[in-house]
C-alpha cells in the first residue's frame, strides 16, 4: 500500500537559513507514521518532512528550529530521523534502527527528548514569539505580587488537574485555580473567551503551580522566567532540560496526585528566604538555557549526537519500568 500525499508545501521559514519542503501523509495500514510524527531527511541543503496529524502548526514550528541547527552545523550530511510531535512518547511503531525525538523522554520509551514547538510560539497560548512572551512575563513578576496565593488554570483533562481545581474550594486562603474548558472552543483549539493572560498571572499571584496534561507541561519553561516561585507537579514526562535543574533550588516538587499541593504552599510561605533563591536560581537557568536561540544550539548538538550514532540515537531510558498514563477524564463545563 503506497502513501496517500494529501499536499505538499514549500516553505521558506522566517529566519531559516534553508529550505523546508513539506508533505501531509495520510493513515496507512502498515508502515506508516503515527498521528502526530513526523519524518524529516536532509538532501542537497533541502530539509524535506513528511507529517500525519501534527496539532495545529506544530510541525512547521518545530521545523524551523531544526532548520536554524542545520544552518548552525554547515548543512551536514545526516541519516534521516523521526519526530514526535504529540504531547508523550509513543506506545506503537518503535523506531528500532532509526533516532526518533520527541518533545519529552519518559522511562521506558527510547524516544529522545529535544526543544519543543513553544520556542516558535503558542497559537493556543496567543503569543508567536517565545522570547518576547518571557521578556513579558519577566517584566510582569518584577513587582510584588498582589495575591499571597498559588495559581493554576487550564483544562480540566485528568484527575491532577481536577484535584488541584478541588483543592482550591478546600482552601481558598493557599490557592486559586480554575478550569478554562469552558472557554475553550474545539473546532478551533482556541480560546474564545477572555481569560488571564501568563503576564496577568504572574503580576498577581505569588505562585504558579505546573500540572501535566496528556503529556508534559509545554507551560513550565514559561514560568522558570518569572520571579515567582513555580510548585510542579512530578511527573513521568522529562523535557531536554530537566536533567540539569533541581528540586528545592529551581523549583518546588509536589507529587503527582497533588496530596501535598497545601503543605508545599504553606512551606514556601513560611520560608520566603528559600522562596526568593529558587525563583532567582530558576530565573537565571531559564535566561541562559530556555531562549529560543538556546533552543536551536540544543537541536544542533542533539542531532550531532544523531549523526554520531549512525542515525539510532536512543535515549537510554527504554529498559526502564514504564510510569502509569495519567487518567484522562471529560473536561467539566
Amino acid at each position: 500500500m503506497s502513501i496517500f500525499v494529501m499536499s505538499e508545501r514549500n516553505l521558506m521559514i522566517k529566519g531559516s537559513p534553508i529550505p523546508v519542503r513539506i508533505f501531509e501523509q495520510g493513515k496507512r495500514l502498515f508502515g506508516g507514521l503515527n498521528s502526530g510524527e513526523m519524518y524529516c531527511r536532509f538532501n542537497n541543503g533541502e530539509l524535506r518532512a513528511d507529517f500525519r496529524g501534527a496539532w495545529l502548526q506544530r510541525h512547521v514550528q518545530v521545523l524551523s528550529l531544526v532548520a536554524e541547527a542545520l544552518g548552525l552545523l554547515g548543512s551536514p550530511t545526516i541519516p534521516p530521523f523521526y519526530v514526535n510531535l504529540s504531547d508523550r512518547p509513543f506506545e506503537t511503531r518503535y523506531r528500532h534502527f532509526r533516532t526518533r525525538f520527541s518533545l519529552c523522554s519518559a522511562n521506558g520509551f527510547a524516544e529522545v527528548a529535544a526543544p519543543d514547538f513553544v520556542f516558535s510560539g503558542w497559537p493556543e497560548a496567543k503569543f508567536d514569539n517565545y522570547d518576547r512572551k518571557t521578556a513579558a512575563m519577566a517584566a510582569a513578576s518584577e513587582n510584588q505580587a498582589g495575591d499571597d496565593r498559588a495559581f493554576w488554570a487550564g483544562r480540566c483533562i485528568n484527575d491532577a488537574r481536577k484535584t488541584t481545581v478541588q483543592m482550591a474550594s478546600i482552601w481558598p486562603d493557599l490557592l486559586e485555580a480554575y478550569d478554562t474548558q469552558p472557554g475553550f472552543d474545539e473546532a478551533t483549539a482556541q480560546y474564545s473567551g477572555a481569560f488571564k493572560t501568563m503576564e496577568e498571572q504572574v503580576s498577581a499571584y505569588r505562585y504558579m503551580i505546573d500540572v501535566e496534561g496528556l503529556g508534559y507541561s509545554g507551560r513550565f519553561k514559561l514560568l522558570l522566567h518569572t520571579k515567582r516561585a513555580v510548585l510542579l507537579q512530578e511527573r513521568p514526562w522529562h523535557e531536554w532540560f530537566f536533567a540539569d535543574i533541581e528540586p528545592f533550588r529551581h523549583y518546588v516538587p509536589v507529587a503527582r496526585d497533588m496530596s501535598d499541593l497545601p503543605e508545599r504552599i504553606e512551606w514556601l510561605r513560611a520560608n520566603p528566604k528559600m522562596e526568593s533563591e529558587i525563583a532567582g536560581e530558576a530565573q537565571q537557568f531559564a535566561r541562559t538555557r530556555l531562549t529560543r536561540s538556546a533552543a536551536v544550539a540544543a537541536w544542533a548538538e542533539l542531532l550531532e549526537d544523531h549523526i554520531a550514532a549512525g542515525g539510532n540515537l536512543k535515549s537510554g531510558l527504554q529498559k526502564r519500568q514504564r510510569a502509569k498514563k495519567p487518567r484522562r477524564t471529560e473536561p467539566t463545563g
